[in-house]
């Protein structure tokens, strides 16, 4: 079975960079590859009933996965001045960096 609580950790290294660093890692993709990228991994992890995940973590990844479904009904949200302005995307990489401590 693969161990998806690495791949979980390094999508969120990248949530948690500032958003010149995730601009150049999406590169010509769309900023929503970021959330799809998290949904996927969210989803494994779902499935597994979080299993892979410590208390404070199994948290935060619902939290982001609440986070990124309410940011998914704005679509002004998921462009590349958003990702470098808006208050969502600073609460994402806020707790993206919780999950990494």
């Amino acid at each position: 079975m693969k161990n998806y609580i690495n791949e979980m950790k390094k999508i969120m290294q990248i949530l948690s960079s500032p958003a010149d660093e995730q601009m150049n890692y999406i590169e010509d993709m769309s900023v929503d590859e970021l959330g799809l990228e998290f949904d996927d991994i969210y989803l494994m992890l779902q499935i597994n009933n979080f299993k892979e995940l410590k208390e404070k973590e199994k948290e935060i990844v619902n939290k982001l996965n609440n986070l990124f479904n309410k940011m998914s009904k704005n679509k002004f949200l998921w462009t590349k001045k958003s990702l470098n302005e808006s208050l969502e995307w600073k609460e994402v990489r806020k707790l993206a960096k919780e999950f990494l401590l």
